[in-house]
Formats: C-alpha cells, structure tokens, sequence
C-alpha cells in the first residue's frame, strides 16, 4: 500500500476554491452520474467515503453511457486528486484475462476503462474472477516469472464503458453487487 496522498483535516480547513471545487464534483455526481436521484447519489457518496477512509467496499461501480457523457470524469478525479497514483489506477482488461495481475495489488481504486467484450463463454470466466475480486478479502496476484502470492483484497472497482461489459447483470450474481448508472446526456464544461 503506497499510502494517501493527501492527509486528513476538517472540511472547514479547506481553502474555498478547494470548498467550490468539492462542491461543484459533487453536483456532477448528483446531476450526471445519478441523474438527480437522491437515493443513488447517497449510495455513492456513502461508497467514495468508504473508499476514502481506506475501506473495501462489496460492490462496484459500472457507468455505461455514450462517448462523451462524463463517464470517467469521477474516476479521473479521485486518481488524480484524492487518492493518488500510488493507490489508484486505470486499466484495461489485461488484468482480468491474462492472469497477471499484480499490478492491482495495493491498489484502493482500480478503474477499468473499456473492458473487453467478452463471448458468452469468456465472459462466464470473467464473471467468476470479477465477483471474487469484488467481494474476496483476499486475492492472489501473480505476475510474469514470479511465484503467485495471497495478500489481502483492498481493491474498489469502476468500470467506464461505451459497451455492454457486463453481461447478465441483472442477475443474482450481481445483485447489490454492481451499482449500474446508464448515462445518456453529455457533460460539458464551460
């Protein structure tokens, strides 16, 4: 665990330009991601706060919606500005399909952006290795040339997508698992 970027202090310890940028994400949170529904915006918050505190939680978020809706401006933001690189990555399906995962170890936040689409029957494998990782206390990480090793689970997940990268996610498998939001305006910054 490569530790927090930024240390704990009061909210009213903030300057106000870090007060109205806090505020102006948690707008888009509400307006874009949760599309003004006050019970998924709570969930969310309660699921960043979560996070944040360096807690795993028992689900992910998957945001699927059209290029340019905003999809990964959350994820882009807690990366870069709250977590920090050494906690928080983006990645592509390599870690999922290729067994070489050590890259995720130590990670608070891992973001998948743009999974792979998967045939019914890579997805079942897929599937399987996607709720250990969300629900799992501990996971093995393995990487090239290197013996596989069980460490302790810490992952939280996001996934970005344009696509259907979850199949059957109506399902019992990803039941309270998976807080799906299909994005469907654009954000635009001006």
């Amino acid at each position: 665990f490569g530790g927090f970027k930024n240390t704990v202090k009061s909210y009213n310890d903030f300057s106000d330009e870090i007060k109205n940028g806090v505020s102006t994400m948690l707008d888009f949170i509400k307006t874009v991601l949760c599309s003004g529904n006050e019970n998924t915006f709570n969930y969310m918050q309660k699921w960043i706060a979560n996070m944040c505190r360096g807690n795993k939680n028992d689900s992910l978020l998957y945001l699927k919606g059209d290029e340019g809706v905003g999809k990964s401006t959350l994820s882009d933001f807690l990366v870069e500005y709250v977590l920090g690189r050494k906690i928080a990555m983006k990645s592509g399906s390599y870690p999922l399909v290729s067994g070489y995962n050590k890259s995720l170890m130590g990670k608070l936040l891992v973001v998948f952006e743009e999974l792979l689409t998967f045939s019914k029957s890579e997805w079942e494998g897929v599937s399987a290795q996607l709720k250990e990782m969300i629900t799992g206390t501990t996971y093995n990480y393995n990487d090239k040339y290197e013996k596989m090793i069980t460490c302790p689970n810490l992952n939280n997940y996001i996934i970005n997508t344009n696509v259907s990268a979850i199949q059957h996610s109506e399902g019992r498998r990803y039941d309270r698992l998976v807080l799906i939001m299909r994005l469907e305006r654009p954000f635009f910054v001006l």
